[in-house]
């Protein structure tokens, strides 16, 4: 679901970002536009879960920056969460609302 034409590594500057509330995607996505980031990969995520194996047990973190489209026509994204000592990749649907402890992953936009 999510093709990547990325090679070899590259240093990016991943952050986290919660806003502690409920929100839909519409306007986690304004602030983060208005804020001069972009939201990181999949494979962004992917990587920062392979590095500290821990942070997902801690919060549940969404890759913005990877949708696809359903055969049914519902748009989803990659997410990384876990529990006591399990650790997952999942997708979350964009139809709806966060709940308050989702973790955005982005990435500044260098200028």
């Amino acid at each position: 679901n999510f093709p990547s034409t990325d090679t070899g590594k590259k240093k990016i500057d991943l952050e986290l970002f919660c806003f502690g509330r409920i929100m839909e995607t519409d306007e986690v996505k304004k602030i983060i536009k208005n804020k001069e980031y972009r939201f990181a990969t999949i494979q962004e995520l992917l990587n920062l879960a392979v590095s500290f194996p821990s942070i997902q047990q801690q919060w549940s973190i969404v890759a913005l920056g990877s949708i696809w489209i359903s055969r049914k026509g519902f748009a989803g994204c990659g997410c990384i969460d876990g529990y006591a000592k399990k650790r997952r990749v999942d997708s979350n649907w964009l139809a709806g609302w966060w709940r308050s402890d989702y973790h955005f992953a982005v990435i500044k936009i260098k200028r």
